[in-house]
């Protein structure tokens, strides 16, 4: 809890412990069980997103493995939900995808402009009729402690999610 596990694939062994918080007492850092890690899909970046389970709008932070335990920001604006994935966009890294505890919603943030509000958010409640085609509205399922899991596609056109 609390910390990071980083691991050099090239070379097997023990990984170096990075504490995410100062303390246990502390109200700095990202507090919690980490619990979604993601690193940006460009050549020779370092830098990855950790969130945790705990319930806060700012528990998502951006790291760099050279710069040491200390998050490079926070991103807030976001549900106060556990974070359940975090990925990237591969062709414009800068975007980033989102998914939180009890949510049916993944949010989308834009990593260049200010993080205190996601850029966009992706409603899961819409049920396409395969029959006629036409799009109808579900009955949120916010109450299920079930994972929304989804992808980008290579393109970084399409983001897909299943049906839970």
């Amino acid at each position: 809890e609390d910390a990071i596990e980083v691991f050099d694939i090239s070379r097997p062994g023990h990984g170096t412990r990075l504490p995410t918080t100062p303390s246990k007492k502390s109200k700095d850092g990202l507090k919690g069980i980490i619990s979604a890690l993601a690193f940006i899909p460009s050549q020779g970046s370092d830098t990855y997103a950790a969130g945790s389970l705990y319930p806060t709008p700012s528990n998502i932070a951006l790291f760099s493995s050279t710069q040491g335990p200390e998050p490079i920001m926070f991103v807030s604006g976001g549900p106060s939900a556990g974070v359940t994935q975090i990925q990237f966009n591969i062709l414009t890294p800068h975007l980033m995808y989102t998914a939180h505890r009890r949510h049916e919603t993944i949010y989308a943030w834009d990593l260049r402009s200010h993080l205190d509000a996601p850029l966009v958010a992706y409603k899961c409640t819409a049920q396409v009729d395969v029959e006629s085609g036409e799009s109808k509205e579900m009955k949120m399922r916010t109450r299920t402690n079930q994972k929304l899991k989804f992808d980008v596609d290579l393109g970084g056109r399409w983001l897909a999610s299943g049906d839970h």
